[in-house]
């Protein structure tokens, strides 16, 4: 059997309560204990819990945006978690996320072509925004190059996160964090970025790690499962198994609740 893609073992964040003028720690917040997983090259993992659950400092963890309490990731066989700023910056170009609100994740005074390139400029493989793989990322991933020039702004919120997807994946990342990258948008083009994503997949043998609280956006796109309630990792399968095998009363809530909605 070979090794997964990414690793995760035993990972926790802890964030201290401070009080008083001196900011003495009085207490810790347990923002993510104890999870562990495994990614295999080319699988979506959903990663599915409540909001304030530690969904998301799980992905900034791991890639590495914060520091990780305890626990160890592994990346294509390498250890992360001990790597400096420095090192760990030369491996984000094969770990890449798409955030939840594409609005705020892009720079309005930048034009789209400056967004997608400036990837390709930060880690010195391209010059500027002329490189033609700019344009050929727009339009892969369903944009027109005649946008080039136009600002954030100017586009409806699905274009928008199109945009922010051809900014990671101009990098040819291994593997994508998509932290609820559909919650800001309509249903219609909900339907139509998962679909894009799917595509790209299929396309590029992506690996995903998909966070999210809606169950309709797990079915849709995932292969294996965690559950997370309380930054504990509480149930986990295969996609039927979460769907329709599993006796963990959370994960039948959170399934229930997702069939309410369709």
């Amino acid at each position: 059997m070979s090794e997964p893609l990414l690793r995760v073992v035993n990972l926790e964040k802890k964030f201290p309560i401070q009080r008083g003028l001196l900011k003495r720690t009085v207490g810790q917040i347990h923002a993510v204990d104890g999870i562990s997983f495994d990614i295999a090259a080319g699988e979506t993992l959903g990663l599915v819990g409540e909001s304030g659950c530690g969904k998301s400092t799980t992905a900034r963890l791991i890639l590495r945006l914060l520091d990780p309490t305890a626990g160890e990731i592994y990346f294509n066989g390498k250890e992360i978690h001990t790597l400096s700023r420095e090192e760990i910056r030369k491996e984000r170009k094969d770990m890449q996320i798409v955030f939840q609100d594409p609005y705020a994740s892009l720079n309005p005074r930048m034009t789209v072509r400056q967004i997608v390139a400036e990837p390709l400029i930060v880690h010195g493989m391209a010059k500027d925004d002329s490189d033609p793989a700019v344009d050929e990322m727009i339009e892969l991933c369903g944009l027109s190059r005649e946008f080039g020039n136009r600002y954030p702004h100017e586009f409806s919120g699905g274009q928008r996160q199109r945009l922010a997807i051809a900014r990671v994946l101009v990098l040819d990342p291994k593997v994508i964090v998509l932290d609820e990258p559909t919650s800001a948008l309509d249903v219609t083009t909900q339907k139509q970025v998962l679909q894009l994503l799917q595509k790209l997949q299929k396309q590029r043998g992506l690996s995903y790690l998909l966070i999210t609280h809606d169950i309709g956006v797990i079915r849709a796109m995932a292969h294996h499962v965690l559950v997370v309630q309380n930054a504990k990792l509480v149930d986990s399968g295969n996609l039927d198994h979460i769907l329709n095998h599993s006796t963990h009363a959370y994960t039948r809530l959170l399934v229930n609740a997702g069939y309410d909605k369709k």
